[in-house]
């Protein structure tokens, strides 16, 4: 069993999704702050950055932002409780982000939240992180990304030990029990065909 304190969270910033995803970003932002978990993510207060940050404050989670100097003007940061931590660049941004935490989460989101979970599966399967990473599949958001994933397992890109890289759930409450029982890692695992 894994004790999870502190999450790195990927997600979107766009204001013009579904309610019910901020919904979901906002109610695992409760979850995670009645566990005593903190949150780092990308710092800004639009889209599931904002619902996610403001359901945590509600019940006094600690929620630390960090965004690249040139975001500020359009990402409108959040400055409360953990603060914000301004970078230089969007590489310094992720590697801040994951920096001390015992986990990724992954909510729905653009290519930028793609990019991100992208790079830590990469490096996950280099060997490079040994951490849990969890999808949250919610509104079956990632069923083509998903499906993708099985296509590079199935034409030999990827071996089958990679299915066991990531976990995937459908709702907010699934995300700490998720992380919680994540089987170990073995380091230098890196499930080629």
């Amino acid at each position: 069993m894994n004790d999870i304190q502190s999450v790195c969270i990927f997600c979107a910033a766009s204001p013009n999704i579904h309610p019910s995803y901020c919904r979901a970003a906002t109610r695992l932002g409760q979850i995670l702050a009645s566990h005593g978990i903190a949150i780092r993510y990308g710092g800004g207060t639009k889209g599931l950055m904002g619902c996610l940050a403001e359901g945590a404050l509600r019940f006094h989670g600690s929620v630390t932002g960090i965004i690249p100097d040139y975001m500020q003007p359009h990402e409108s940061p959040q400055r409360s409780a953990g603060g914000l931590i301004v970078v230089s660049s969007m590489q310094e941004r992720k590697a801040m982000m994951r920096k001390n935490t015992d986990a990724v989460i992954a909510l729905p989101g653009g290519t930028g939240t793609l990019e991100e979970l992208l790079e830590i599966v990469t490096l996950k399967r280099l060997g490079f992180y040994s951490k849990p990473i969890v999808l949250l599949n919610f509104n079956d958001y990632y069923a083509g990304f998903l499906l993708f994933f099985e296509r590079m397992i199935a034409e030999r890109f990827l071996g089958p030990r990679c299915r066991t890289i990531f976990s995937v759930v459908d709702s907010p409450e699934e995300v700490v029990p998720a992380m919680r029982n994540t089987p170990p890692w073995v380091a230098g695992g890196n499930c080629q065909s």
